[in-house]
């Protein structure tokens, strides 16, 4: 004898309760027994399972589908709401994308899934909690699609709510004007006040106005906006079943549904609460709140003939017709039924959780915490999924005070945080939250038990840590989830998955921590993990950003030797160990990886070639780079502007710059990639070193022939060759010139370049001069390299005393070089705003005045007296004992001497091009 469908679905919602893998188990039974599952008990047991906490219930509610098909039940729009609230509990953006890739296969074929209402909106819930919008517009356009263009109010309000929770604010607004206000769609006092803010911070007033009015409107009356985004997905009014095809039930059914019922009844049904409530559930699915208040009506009437024994019953039948009303959009009646339940003692936490989540769906969190307080004092706790929905919600909205308020509510209540709320913390974080707050969720953190902390919780803090700095956080996390304390281990909680270590690795990596970097690897080869090639990817990438190139490629030869991991090595890979050795200008070892690769078939991309190339220009190696460009040719493979680049860099720095000319020709010759200032700017430095003062001029013209924009690194080498070449009125020419046909403002390295040549040419009053321009026109971006360069020169020009009225400009002491230019740097921001100078050059010019006459002695006994009574700098000359000073760390860190003008770093407005490998 075969097993009733019910019995059926009941063994395999015991299954979903026992051990990981048991309901494929128990299906694979059925199956061979011939046993079939009812789809309506079915769909209830998703429906439950789905709801269920932690990070498995994604993988588990999957095991349950598969189950189903395996039993007669396909996959359907049911199965797939269910799965999306599965993959939205446990945060899994992956799952929900291959659901969403899966559903939208599927609506294609002819007899394939419809994406109903129901479906759509807990699509949305899902992205909500994930963080997905991309899945979100998809999911509209397939519901779209399923009810002929015609998406009803609740779909269309519930997306426009998503949008704006999301920061997205002016595709919200976009979205109403094209599809909610032509159909005069109301929304809630909420939605239309966030719609309002935006439109005016568009500049739109018009629209602000009438969505300010309509905010004012709708708070001052009972709100009537279908609740959007609520876990029991909400829905729109009944209406013609016309105007989306399966969404509503004609009144004919439901009057035939409730006879139904009623017949049943009469036949001897069990006529209990729970089973109204059932019943109730099932009607509101089908949109037949008719239905729905007749079979409450039933309840509520054989409630009041039952001894209070069942007073938890009826708890249950107010909340199935508490939920029968959001998903039916009769929010009106919502707050009239809750209140009502609230008076009579019939609340539960079904009944809580679904109205938190209603008011979370208006996004009135404010209402929603109200709700967790009042059921707290009837002594019903709400349950942990909604009190996270509430404190995402909160984070979302970066109301930090809100936060900290959920979280005090859910320790109040005897729920504190979890791994998923406690995720929801870490991720809130930023690099400007302040140490308390950040000390607080620590805290938090530590109060888990080590076997709660699962992986969606260590992926928020990898990701959180490695963007705020602190993975000492991250690193005592794994400790304790390892249960390691002192000595020993005490269990070994179930590995992690290959991505998660493979962001570990990157993020230790980055951080410089090469000890943890290789530590996490033997991990992985202790629990089995069985690594990608993206995890094998970051661990190269963490060793060669750390110069252990050699490491690296011992890593990756070790893979190669192994049949099942060989193919986790592929171009990306190699192209890292190469730049890891063109970086340390091994190229012997570069080029040997590039046989291996040749060797092993592997093909080399663009990247690897101008890697390659890159380590010839940096080893002055270029005979081996035109080899190479045989070899891309050879492949098949382009040249681009980074090759070209890479070639001229190469030519220049050793000393070929006629070749580089020559590249040049070649680029403008066949048009496909022409010169940046970056190729130009290459040449111009290789002219400088040579003192090719024509060339880099008749360089500069082809510049602007070609309308190649110079930047201020173009005008720092030109001004550097002109000043080396005595010719400094044309260097303050090219300066003002340049500048005024480009729109450039020079920067503080063009300046120093400039009193570079000021110097050279013997010209220090005009040097001074540039001193006051430069405090003028750049404020405190004036560094402490200038004012040393423009010391030093007072030194070589046998002029210590001026080289004081430097220092004091530097520090902004009294008697300074334009003291009417620096009183914004002087007064509020003090010592803090000023440049400085650096260490070296202070000794110098602590030594010249120390050995100087009277004069100069006088000069340094007051500067010294200034400098440590308004500075806290020690100023003396290089053997004298100093004692240790705070201040004097602050503002003479050891720096190295000064790099030449033109050859140290720039601002960003004159970057030069990343390195080769950069761009992979």
């Amino acid at each position: 004898m075969l097993l009733p469908p019910v019995a059926v679905g009941e063994i395999l919602a015991a299954a979903a309760l026992a051990a990981p893998g048991s309901v494929g188990q128990a299906a694979k039974v059925l199956r061979i027994l011939g046993c079939r599952v009812d789809a309506k008990h079915f769909d209830q047991i998703l429906s439950t399972e789905a709801r269920r906490p932690g990070p498995a219930v994604a993988a588990l509610v999957r095991e349950l589908v598969d189950a189903g098909s395996a039993l007669g039940v396909p996959l359907r729009p049911a199965s797939c709401q269910a799965l999306a609230v599965a993959v939205g509990r446990a945060g899994d953006s992956t799952g929900l994308r291959a659901l969403c890739d899966d559903i939208e296969a599927r609506s294609k074929a002819p007899d394939g899934i419809e994406v109903t209402e129901p479906l759509c909106m807990a699509l949305f819930d899902a992205c909500r909690a994930i963080g997905d919008l991309g899945v979100a517009s998809r999911a509209l356009e397939m519901h779209r699609a399923a009810c002929a263009g015609a998406p009803g109010s609740g779909v269309l309000v519930a997306y426009c709510v998503l949008l704006a929770q999301s920061d997205h604010g002016a595709e919200a607004l976009a979205f109403y004007e094209a599809h909610m206000a032509p159909r005069s769609m109301k929304i809630d006092a909420s939605l239309a006040g966030k719609l309002a803010e935006v439109a005016a911070a568009m500049g739109s007033a018009e629209i602000s106005e009438k969505l300010a009015a309509l905010a004012a409107s709708t708070s001052a009356a009972p709100r009537t906006a279908p609740a959007a985004l609520a876990a029991t997905t909400v829905g729109r009014r009944a209406r013609p079943a016309a105007a989306s095809p399966g969404a509503c039930v004609p009144l004919a059914a439901s009057a035939a549904n409730c006879a139904s019922d009623v017949g049943a009844c009469a036949a001897g049904a069990a006529s209990t609460a729970e089973h109204q409530a059932a019943t109730i559930r099932a009607r509101a699915k089908e949109r037949d709140l008719a239905g729905a208040e007749a079979a409450f009506r039933r309840g509520t009437e054989a409630l009041a003939t039952k001894s209070g024994e069942e007073a938890c019953g009826g708890a249950a039948l107010y909340g199935a017709f508490l939920e029968a009303l959001i998903r039916c959009g009769e929010d009106e009646r919502v707050v009239e039924h809750w209140a009502a339940a609230s008076e009579r003692q019939m609340l539960d936490t079904t009944g809580c959780e679904a109205m938190v989540r209603w008011h979370l769906g208006f996004g009135r969190g404010d209402e929603a915490l109200a709700v967790v307080r009042q059921a707290a004092t009837k002594g019903v706790l709400t349950s942990e999924a909604a009190l996270n929905e509430l404190l995402r919600m909160k984070a979302l909205e970066k109301d930090r005070p809100g936060v900290w308020t959920v979280v005090e509510e859910m320790q109040r209540v005897g729920l504190p945080p979890n791994a998923a709320a406690c995720a929801t913390l870490v991720r809130s974080l930023t690099p400007h939250s302040a140490h308390s707050e950040v000390h607080r969720v620590v805290k938090l953190l530590e109060a888990l038990e080590p076997q709660a902390i699962d992986e969606t919780l260590v992926s928020a803090v990898i990701e959180t840590c490695s963007r705020i700095k602190r993975l000492d956080v991250l690193t005592d996390l794994l400790r304790r989830r390892r249960g390691v304390d002192g000595g020993g281990v005490a269990a070994k909680p179930p590995p992690l998955a290959p991505p998660t270590y493979g962001s570990m690795i990157k993020a230790y990596g980055h951080a410089g921590d090469v000890e943890r970097v290789r530590e996490l690897w033997h991990e992985m080869q202790e629990r089995s993990v069985r690594p990608t090639s993206i995890t094998v990817g970051c661990l190269v990438e963490a060793l060669v950003g750390n110069s252990h190139a050699d490491e690296a490629w011992q890593l990756v030869q070790e893979q190669l030797d192994d049949s099942e991991k060989r193919n986790c090595v592929n171009t990306v890979t190699f192209s890292m160990v190469l730049k890891g050795f063109a970086a340390a200008k091994q190229i012997d070892k570069a080029f040997g990886v590039y046989g291996e690769m040749r060797r092993r078939g592997v093909a080399c991309s663009a990247v690897t070639y101008n890697t390659l190339l890159d380590a010839c220009a940096r080893s002055g190696s270029m005979g081996r780079a035109m080899e190479l460009l045989k070899d891309m040719a050879a492949a098949n493979i382009q040249a681009d502007i980074i090759t070209y680049s890479t070639i001229i860099k190469g030519l220049c720095a050793a000393g070929n710059v006629d070749q580089a000319v020559d590249v040049l020709e070649e680029m403008k010759k066949h048009g496909r990639l022409p010169p940046d200032e970056i190729v130009y700017n290459s040449i111009l430095d290789g002219c400088a070193k040579q003192r090719r003062v024509e060339d880099a001029l008749r360089l500069l013209d082809d510049m602007n022939e070609a309308e190649v924009a110079p930047t201020n690194h173009t005008i720092s080498i030109v001004v550097r060759l002109l000043g080396q070449a005595r010719r400094l009125d044309e260097a303050f020419d090219t300066v003002e010139d340049l500048g005024r046909k480009n729109g450039l403002r020079p920067n503080v390295q063009v300046y120093t370049c400039l009193l570079q040549a000021c110097i050279l040419n013997r010209h220090l009053d005009r040097a001074f001069a540039l001193l006051e321009e430069a405090v003028r026109e750049l404020g405190s971006h004036v560094d402490d390299k200038f004012y040393a360069t423009l010391a030093r020169g007072c030194l070589q020009l046998q002029q210590p005393l001026r080289a004081v009225e430097v220092i004091r400009s530097a520090y902004c002491l009294p008697g300074a070089l334009g003291e009417s230019a620096l009183p914004s740097r002087r007064g509020a921001a003090g010592a803090g705003a000023c440049a400085g100078m650096e260490a070296r050059a202070l000794e110098e010019v602590a030594a010249a005045l120390a050995g100087g006459g009277d004069g100069e002695q006088a000069a340094f006994t007051a500067i010294a007296a200034d400098l440590r009574r308004l500075r806290g700098v020690d100023f003396q000359a290089p053997g004298e004992a100093a004692p240790a000073s705070a201040c004097q760390s602050t503002w003479n860190q050891a720096r190295g001497p000064p790099a030449p003008c033109g050859q140290r770093e720039f601002s960003t407005s004159q970057i030069t091009r990343p390195e080769p490998m950069v761009t992979m």
